[in-house]
């Protein structure tokens, strides 16, 4: 048997310390941290509270994250050469010529990703955020396709024909970066829907133990599954402290400067 409290949709995804105390006759236990974005059942005895699982009765233990060591990586340009060119390049304009100079670069190697085949280009994450004009060619031979435009922040697959080139939605996993600036330390992402927990339980997904520097700037990496590609969620960044909720849609790599007031999206 349970007693309970009620909270409305105002509070929903807050995160809270509950306090249990013998109604202010000066006993009070330690607090215990809970986030209001599902139900909540806590076991409470002289000793303290703790979160439980109903099915089970037994406590619920926050995972122990497991550090990343690897540096984070930039993304990859995959085509699909259906031209029957004898031979293909990709050159790019736009904020930078990210491979070199015309008539570009030819595919750096070969990946099957859905039981396809693809060719592929590297590009660092110092270009990360940055946007392309990307211009196939039969490698400086006289033959060119119009340009496509490719944003930096994610992995771009692409079909390339004679008559030009489209875009193929690949599900993949994202990440978000964030660069501290708040007055506490940031340490986890917490993602949130109207049905509860989108990331692992409170206080969230870990960051990666390595901070990752991109233009010269550090940045916190969070790694989000791949079975969460084109989920919608609000975040919560926390830490030793947290920040205000920021809606996204997991469709891309973020790049955020988190401060105490908030976080913005920017161009890294």
């Amino acid at each position: 048997t349970y007693s309970y409290y009620e909270y409305d949709n105002t509070s929903l995804g807050l995160a809270q310390n509950l306090i249990f105390n013998n109604n202010g006759g000066g006993t009070q236990l330690k607090d215990v941290a809970v986030t209001l974005a599902a139900d909540n059942f806590l076991r409470v005895t002289d000793k303290g509270a703790t979160v439980i699982d109903p099915m089970t009765g037994e406590d619920v233990v926050a995972p122990t994250p497991t550090p990343d060591p690897t540096p984070a990586t930039g993304y990859k340009v995959y085509f699909e050469d259906k031209t029957g060119w004898s031979a293909i390049a990709a050159y790019a304009w736009g904020d930078s010529e990210i491979f070199g100079g015309w008539p570009g670069k030819q595919a750096e190697g070969t990946e099957t990703v859905d039981s396809k085949t693809y060719s592929y280009l590297n590009v660092a994450l110092d270009n990360a955020g940055k946007t392309e004009h990307l211009i196939f060619n039969n490698n400086n031979g006289g033959t060119q396709l119009d340009g496509f435009d490719l944003v930096m922040n994610k992995n771009h697959y692409l079909t390339v024909t004679a008559a030009g080139v489209t875009e193929v939605d690949v599900a993949q996993s994202y990440r978000i970066f964030v660069q501290d600036s708040t007055s506490h330390s940031l340490a986890n992402a917490y993602g949130y829907d109207t049905n509860g927990s989108v990331t692992a339980g409170w206080p969230g997904l870990a960051a990666n133990s390595t901070k990752v520097k991109i233009n010269g700037k550090e940045y916190l990496e969070f790694d989000f599954s791949k079975d969460l590609s084109g989920k919608a969620m609000t975040l919560i960044l926390n830490g030793s402290g947290q920040i205000a909720d920021f809606p996204i849609t997991l469709n891309k790599d973020f790049y955020l400067v988190a401060k105490d007031s908030g976080a913005k999206e920017i161009k890294p």
